[in-house]
């Protein structure tokens, strides 16, 4: 397969195990009396008995939206910046440039959604920034694999696309607990106990929790975002004359 299928496609509504294809709501048990058209959606959210659970946990995953869907589109801007003006790689700049864009507009989206909007409105935001940025995540462990093997040019260090892959991970590691999976483990996220699932999960729905697992969520986030201030703080370094770079490096690690 080619690596770059798919990558600047349109992003589609996510399919739902309702027989009514403009019904957003995978919790829906109208069966074939739904009545969701692509204007207004039914409320068959509220045939579920467990309606404002999904609710709380949609509205959790949302508020991390909220800040993390803009760094996702920072991310792009950054590689589109950081690549080889070669004809050669222009297929990279097109990919990253489109990546900015639909994240950018994603990002409008979601910061006008208000959190009281149908549940089912939510949940289609939520699904499309999942989409979205496993695509990204592959467009960078792509990018990683080609710059670390020489295979592609760019003045970003290869180490520092491995970092923003590991946020993106981590960001939809978090997304897809608000639905109750687990899909992250510790070596994805670059921390210790490797092959130990990651306790990713939003902040709204701590309150769900023992406070033994809250314990464990707080030593996890501490140990990710200690090396991930870390890098920023190298990478900064790098940017200063060297006998300045070699100071804050020393002080940064």
């Amino acid at each position: 397969m080619n690596i770059y299928d798919g990558f600047s496609a349109n992003l589609r509504n996510y399919a739902t195990p309702c027989p009514n294809p403009y019904c957003y709501n995978p919790n829906c048990r109208c069966g074939y009396k739904c009545q969701c058209t692509p204007e207004r959606q039914c409320g068959c959210q509220e045939s579920n008995p467990e309606s404002n659970e999904l609710h709380e946990s949609v509205v959790a995953a949302i508020e991390e939206m909220r800040v993390w869907v803009r760094l996702m589109a920072e991310h792009a801007q950054f590689i589109r910046m950081g690549l080889d003006p070669n004809p050669e790689q222009e297929q990279f700049f097109r990919m990253a440039d489109q990546f900015a864009i639909q994240l950018g507009q994603l990002h409008n989206r979601v910061i006008s959604t208000p959190n009281t909007a149908p549940t089912s409105i939510l949940i289609q935001l939520r699904e499309q920034t999942i989409t979205l940025v496993n695509q990204l995540i592959q467009f960078k462990r792509t990018l990683f694999q080609l710059l670390e093997s020489c295979q592609a040019l760019a003045i970003l260090p290869a180490i520092l696309v491995d970092h923003v892959r590991r946020e993106a991970d981590r960001f939809v590691g978090t997304l897809e607990r608000s639905k109750g999976n687990i899909t992250r483990n510790r070596k994805t996220l670059g921390i210790p106990d490797g092959n130990v699932q990651a306790e990713t999960m939003p902040r709204l729905l701590y309150h769900r929790l023992p406070r033994e697992q809250v314990f464990k969520i707080g030593v996890e986030e501490t140990a990710f975002f200690s090396r991930i201030h870390s890098e920023h703080a190298h990478h900064l370094s790098m940017s200063f004359r060297p006998d300045v770079q070699e100071n804050y490096r020393r002080q940064a690690l």
